[in-house]
């Protein structure tokens, strides 16, 4: 008895169900190549900070200052470093091979026109 209430509800239901999807089924189409287009550019940007630490970044002492786990558990490092007199800070995941401590300094390549463009360097060597 209920199910055939239902399905009288789904079928009465059904051609306006329909027709709003007609309607949005552009917008989702839109909103999808913004999204892709967002995620390129971002991705883009990363390269491109990358390249600038390579070719013009400047180096400084970073500190280990605590440890944090990102969304998916993975254990990162919080470091902290000073430029200016102004104080940043950044996390970084590491090799199994460097653990790191509480306290242990660091290279940090920075951007001297962007100091919140930065990489801690984790490196045993």
């Amino acid at each position: 008895m209920i199910t055939k209430q239902w399905n009288k509800l789904i079928n009465k239901l059904e051609p306006y169900f329909q027709s709003l999807m007609e309607r949005i089924e552009p917008f989702m189409k839109i909103i999808a190549i913004i999204f892709v287009i967002g995620v390129i550019l971002r991705i883009a940007n990363g390269f491109y900070n990358n390249i600038r630490l390579e070719k013009e970044g400047h180096l400084t002492k970073g500190t280990i200052v605590r440890y944090t786990r990102d969304a998916k558990g993975h254990l990162q490092v919080v470091y902290a470093f000073i430029v200016d007199k102004n104080s940043f800070t950044g996390e970084d995941y590491y090799d199994d091979l460097i653990k790191p401590k509480i306290g242990d300094e660091f290279t940090v390549v920075y951007l001297e026109d962007d100091p919140t463009v930065h990489r801690i360097r984790l490196r045993s060597d």
